[in-house]
């Protein structure tokens, strides 16, 4: 679940409006509001990958440029970075996180 890989995130500070992308090919899961809390992501992107049953996350987005169901490539422009949901006072931001898989970016 989610809450229990909350260690396998990490928070990667952006201005806002800096461009999101995605770190491979994949089918869009689920895209929530940025006007909506959503557990403390705000606005996110969830992305499930070809390989296995790894998800990648991209929270606290300002806006979403990707619908559920949609296929995206890594590199395509997939958001915005905000500061939407619980962003912790740390300014614009990108929560990124790995379901799956061990995030390369956590020590």
């Amino acid at each position: 679940t989610i809450k229990s890989s909350l260690n396998n995130f990490i928070n990667i500070p952006l201005v806002c409006g800096a461009p999101i992308y995605p770190s491979a090919e994949g089918l869009v899961e689920s895209v929530g509001e940025p006007s909506d809390w959503n557990g403390g992501f705000g606005g996110y992107i969830r992305i499930k990958h070809l390989n296995k049953d790894v998800q990648t996350i991209y929270a606290h987005i300002s806006s979403s440029l990707v619908k559920d169901g949609d296929i995206v490539q890594k590199g395509s422009l997939i958001g915005r970075a905000g500061m939407s949901g619980n962003f912790e006072d740390i300014g614009c931001n990108l929560q990124f996180g790995i379901l799956g898989a061990k995030n390369p970016f956590v020590r």
